[in-house]
Parts: C-alpha cells; structure tokens; sequence
C-alpha cells in the first residue's frame, strides 16, 4: 500500500469518526431535547402554581404590615415624633419589600410559560462565548481583551428557554454593572456561573455566595483558558488537551473557589464542570471546519450542555415554581430578621438607658451631699470666722454709735454672699460638665452597641442593612434624650441667692444702735454698764450670724433642689427615663412584628418543603406539625415528631442545592441554640427580650448559619458573646 493511499484511508476514517460523531451529538441533544419538551410543557402550570402560592404569602405579609401600622401609637414619649418616625421607617422597609416582591413575581408572571437561565461570571470569564455557542452565533459580542464585553443585559433563545447574558462583575468600576447582574440573577429560574482556571479571586467567591443566598440554584462552568487564537495554537491544544484538563489541577482550582465561597456562608458546594468554551465556538467557525470534530471533542463542552440540560429537565418544574416563592420568601426572611435584630437593639439600649438612669439617680444623691458639705465650708470659713470675733468685736464698739454700721461693713468684708455664689457656681459648672460628659458617654455607649449589630458587607449586592436597622432603634430615642441640649446648662444664668444677709442685717442693725445708745446714757457705773452691754451685745450679733446663716443654708438648699438636683440633675434623668421608655416601645413593636413576620415565614418554608416532596414523588409525606426553617442556599432544618427518612432528606436537598438537617422536636430552644453553637453550657436566654447570648466562632460559615436557623426556630435574636 502506498503513502498516498494509506493517508487517503486514514482521511477517510477521520472523516467516518467525524461524521459518526457528530451523529451521536445529534441524537445527544434530540434525546435533551425529548426530555426538555416535556419538562417545559410543565413550568407554566408549575409557575401557575407558585404565583399563587406567592400571592397568598404576600397577601398576608400586605395584613400583617397593615397591622403594624395601625399599632404606632403616637402618645409614645413626650416627643412622639421623633419615635414615630423611626417606627414608621421601619414600617416603611416592610412595605418596600412588599411592594418589590409584587412586582418582581407579577413581572415573573408576565413571563408564565418560559425557563430563564442566566449566564453570571466575572468580565472576560467567557459568558459572551457560551451564549454564542448556545445559539450558534457568528462571535460579533465575543469580547478582545477589553474590560466589560457586555454593558447591558442580552437575551437570547435556547432550546425554547431564555437565556440571559449580563454584565461582568468585579472589574474596576463596575459597580453599576453589578447591580444590574445581581438584579437580573435574582430573577431567573437558573444561574450558570462561570469562572477560569487561570485563578478565581476572592470577589468571584462573594459574588457566588450573594447569588447562593437568594436560593436560586446554580451551576458552574470552570472555563478552560488555553490559546487557541491560530492553527498553531489550536494543533497543540489538541495535542495537550489531557494535560489541560488533568482532573486533580481542575479539582484542585475548584476546590479553592469553593473554600473561598463557604468563607461567607457553609453549604452544599455548587457542581462545576470543565470545558473550553473558545475551543468549542471554534469548532462551528468555517475557518476551522478540518479539525471541527476534535475541537468539539476536546472541548469537553458536552459534558457543559449535559449539566445544564438534566437539571432543567429534571428540576426545571421546581426551580419555576421556587422562582415565586423565592421572591415573596426572601422578602419575609428579610425583614423579619432585620425587625428581630432591631428589637435586640432596642432592648439593649433600653437597658443601658435604665442603668444610667440608675447611675445618675445615685450622682444626684452624691451632689446633693457635695453641696451641703460646700456651704457648710463657705458657711465655716465666712460665718464661723465672724462668730469666733463677736466677743473682740463688742469689747471694742460696745460705747459706739456707729456700731451697726461698723458691723455691717465687717460683715460685708467677710462676703458671705460672694463667697455662695462662687460655691453655686463651681457646683453648677461640675454638674454641667458632668451632664455633657455622661450625654457624651451614653453616645459612645449607643455607638458601640450599633458597632455589635453590623456585619461586614459584601460589595457584590443587596445584604441586609444593620446599620439601617440600628438607626431605627437610636435615632428617634437619641433624640428623645435631648443630649445636644445639655451643653446649653453651662450658659445658663443662675438664680443665686439674692441677697442672702441683707434682711438680717437690717433688722439687727436697729438693735444695735439702740444698745449704743444705752450704754451712752449709763457711763456713770462704766465698767459694769460696759460689761452688761457687751453680754447684750454679744447674743445679739450670734442672732443675727443665726439668722444669717440659716437664711443663707435655707436659700442654697432651695437653690439646690429646684436648680441643681432638681434642675439639671432630674431633667437629665427624666430625658434618660423618657429614651429607656421609648426604647422599650419600640422594643415591643420590634418584637411584635417579628413575631408575626416569624409565624408567617415558618409556614412559607412548610409549604416550600411540601412543594419538593411533591416534585420528588413523596407527596404522601404530609407536613403538618412539621417545623421547617430556612436558610435561602444554605442549610433546610426539619423538626418533625416522626422523624424524616434520611435518603428522601437527600433528596430534598439535591432539589434545593441544599444541606437538610433534621433536628429532634422535643428539643428546647436551649438545645437548638446548642447545636447552633456547638456549646449548650454558655447559653443565657432572656425571654422578655427575644435574646439568647452564646458564644460561637463568627468566622464559622456553617456556625453562622446554623445561628441563623436557631433564629427561626426559636425566634430569638442570638448575639455573639465570644
């Protein structure tokens, strides 16, 4: 045989391979095709059906915000308003995720009969190839190195269902592109998530785990990233593919993607697939046609198309369903989380603010003491040191005349009233300082509380707003307390004693003149009649420091008690009293709404659980009395008297792209609160403040959501005490 004759038959045989090839690709995809008609001809009668289940849930959730409405009371605190309009805020929010939620599944309505996918990765991760592979496209929006191929949202048709190709996230001032992927995400029945092997980063993982916290589900693509721009090029791909795909540098680039995802939130790892996406366009470009089979080979995007397909085959009926009571279930998880964190912030504040109350009742008591101590030592230093001097004073102005006006002057000299004034102001000044310290000191105090309910964000989307939900418990109680306010008491003019002596002295000083007088008039017996006017005169200048003195100690103490204590004092702890009170309002009202969103959203997650037992052919399984709790993507938790089979527990969660658990029902919340943790000893429950305090490893992603269903189950804020 010749060279010529054995490269005829070896063409002919590659051409025999090609063409069987793609004969067995066809009859793949017509096999799909097969199962996706069927499966699609049951997504409108299964998104019938969760629209209603949706509206129903939204229905009640509508009552329940139109109760809380009707529960703002606007007799709370002397400055209602200022309360309300927290409340209202928070009023507000519920009625914005309503209203979000109606509109997204009435726009999912309007899309009944058709399964949307969208394509979400990166900018250049290969989402523009994969949409142009899907729909045989001629590479005109195949992107050439540049930042952001897609601006805007693309919508293609694929084997009748809509695909959606999105903008790319995390590239250099894309944040507006990013909302607009999130959004459109958020609303599909799927996501395929693409990433490369040529290193995933760490905004790729959090934009992974935002996608995984709405509860759609998700498929991954690890996309191949090997030159195949020439012949050249290509002919070494095709030498190399084995290399290129070896499964353990795959498993191992797939495996720290997913480490990186579970850092914001443990869960079931999303399933990837491998392929080379430019190698697979490739394969249907005519420039390439001699090698079309071996590119579509060693591509692998076969195994791609299968992932997508089986699953919307298989579950697409569910994921339609779920695509409603996603949007009207997330909204209620949502907001009752935030009102359950807001009440715990309340309650906290509430109680700081009463131990203030405490302090402070106990500073007044303290300065009330400061003071008597003050004008007794004025009282000594001034008063005291005129009595030591009675005695030498009438010896020698016992025969003057002018002896009322020369203790006047003396008594002038001793400034009595001055030397108060100078006390009620140091006293004044310290009680000033004293309120503006401890306002400054219950600000820091409430912005270290706020500091406890933030968790850092992710850049990559929609989370929940805990510092929203703080301000909804501080300002209006901040605002209450009037702290600002305080510093205006170190102006304030003191109504100081007005002349405290000045009536005393008077009168005294017409006994006075008459004794002068006296002994003018009986100088005849002098040193006797001189001894007798100084034992009257003496007694009547101790009188006269009496009744100076108590009319002195009489008007500080009336200073006192109406300016001091019961000046700044008492309105600094009627301003606490009153924030402590609307605190404990708003509190209540937190609590309250919690409560309700709460019974709301167990019962949503039950009939969830019902709708996939239905879908995996066990809808025998009846759900009553089951409690079913929650975490969108992460984690389903069953407490169930009767126990539920392990393997349709499986089941469930394969549906769900979820971990089940199934906890005991006899369980306590101690208990649940427990298994959360992973430590039940440290548990402290305060009932009346729907908190438990534990200690666990924040940085734990499964403790994490754990927590987050022991929160439902138990309906308990748990804070973090490690």
């Amino acid at each position: 045989m010749t060279l010529e004759r054995a490269m005829a038959l070896l063409r002919e045989s590659q051409g025999a391979l090609n063409q069987a090839t793609l004969i067995e690709d066809r009859r793949r995809l017509d096999r799909h095709q097969s199962e996706l008609t069927g499966a699609l001809s049951l997504c409108a009668a299964a998104a019938e059906t969760g629209y209603l289940e949706a509206s129903l849930n939204l229905e009640l959730m509508e009552e329940t915000i139109a109760s809380a409405r009707e529960q703002l009371d606007p007799s709370w605190g002397s400055e209602p308003d200022q309360v309300l309009e927290q409340l209202q805020a928070a009023v507000a929010a519920m009625t914005a995720a309503h209203e979000d939620a109606l509109i997204e599944i009435e726009d999912n309505r309007e899309r009944l009969g058709t399964f949307n996918i969208t394509i979400f990765g990166r900018t250049l991760a290969g989402k523009s190839t994969l949409m142009e592979i899907l729909t045989r496209g001629d590479g005109s929006s195949i992107g050439r190195g540049a930042q952001r191929t897609t601006r805007d949202i693309r919508t293609y048709e694929w084997s009748e269902m809509r695909v959606s190709d999105i903008p790319g996230v995390a590239a250099y001032d894309g944040a507006e592109d990013e909302r607009l992927a999130h959004r459109a995400a958020e609303r599909a029945d799927l996501i395929v998530y693409l990433i490369t092997d040529d290193g995933p980063q760490p905004a790729e993982a959090e934009h992974l785990a935002v996608l995984r916290n709405t509860g759609v589900a998700v498929l991954g693509i690890c996309n191949v990233k090997r030159g195949v721009g020439d012949e050249r090029q290509r002919r070494l791909f095709l030498r190399t593919q084995e290399r290129v795909f070896e499964p353990g540098r795959l498993a191992d680039i797939i495996a720290e993607f997913q480490r990186m995802t579970d850092r914001h939130g443990a869960g079931p790892p999303v399933v990837f697939r491998s392929a080379h996406l430019e190698a697979r366009r490739l394969a249907d470009r005519p420039e390439c046609e001699d090698i079309r089979t071996e590119l579509m080979l060693a591509s692998r995007f076969g195994g791609v198309e299968d992932h997508i397909l089986n699953e919307v085959s298989v579950n697409g009926a569910f994921h339609r369903t779920g695509s409603f009571l996603r949007s009207s279930g997330q909204a209620t998880l949502n907001i009752w989380e935030q009102m359950l964190v807001a009440s715990h912030a309340a309650c906290q504040m509430r109680d700081r603010l009463r131990d203030r109350v405490r302090e402070t009742e106990s500073w007044r008591q303290q300065v009330g003491r400061q003071a008597t101590q003050r004008i007794g030592s004025v009282l000594n230093e001034t008063i005291g040191t005129l009595r030591r001097e009675i005695n030498a004073f009438a010896e020698d102005h016992c025969e003057d005349r002018e002896i009322s006006e020369k203790w006047k002057r003396k008594v002038e000299q001793a400034r009595i009233e001055s030397r108060v004034q100078e006390a009620q102001k140091e006293l004044h000044q310290a009680c000033a300082d004293r309120a503006q310290s401890l306002a400054a000191e219950v600000e820091q105090e409430l912005a270290s509380l706020a500091m406890r309910f933030e968790v850092p964000g992710i850049a990559a989307g929609p989370i929940r707003d805990h510092r929203r939900i703080w301000n909804w418990s501080i300002q209006g109680v901040s605002a209450g307390l009037g702290l600002t306010a305080l510093a205006s008491y170190a102006g304030l003019a003191l109504p100081f004693v007005a002349n405290p002596i000045t009536l005393p002295l008077v009168l005294g000083a017409a006994v006075l003149v008459g004794l002068g007088l006296l002994v003018g008039r009986l100088f005849g017996n002098r040193a006797k009649r001189r001894q007798e006017a100084i034992g009257r005169i003496v007694p009547k200048l101790q009188q006269h420091l009496n009744e100076i003195q108590s009319q002195v100690r009489r008007d500080f103490d009336r200073w006192v008690e109406r300016d001091l204590t019961g000046g700044i004092i008492a309105e600094l702890i009627r301003q606490l009293e009153e924030a402590a009170h609307n605190a404990d309002c708003s509190a209540e009202f937190y609590g309250q709404q919690s409560e309700a969103l709460n019974r709301q959203l167990m019962n949503l997650n039950q009939r969830l659980l019902s709708v996939v037992l239905a879908h995996a052919g066990a809808a025998e399984r009846d759900t009553d009395g089951m409690i079913v709790a929650r975490v969108p993507g992460r984690m389903l938790a069953i407490r169930s008297a009767r126990g539920f089979d392990p393997d349709l527990a499986d089941t469930v969660g394969q549906i769900l792209q979820e971990d089940v658990v199934c906890l005991p029902r006899e369980w306590t919340d101690r208990e649940i609160i427990g298994w959360a943790v992973g430590n039940e000893s440290e548990i402290i429950i305060d009932g009346g403040c729907r908190v438990a305090r534990a200690r666990f490893d924040a940085e734990d992603p499964t403790a994490r959501v754990r927590v987050r269903i022991a929160q439902q189950i138990t309906n308990l804020h748990i804070g973090n005490e490690h």
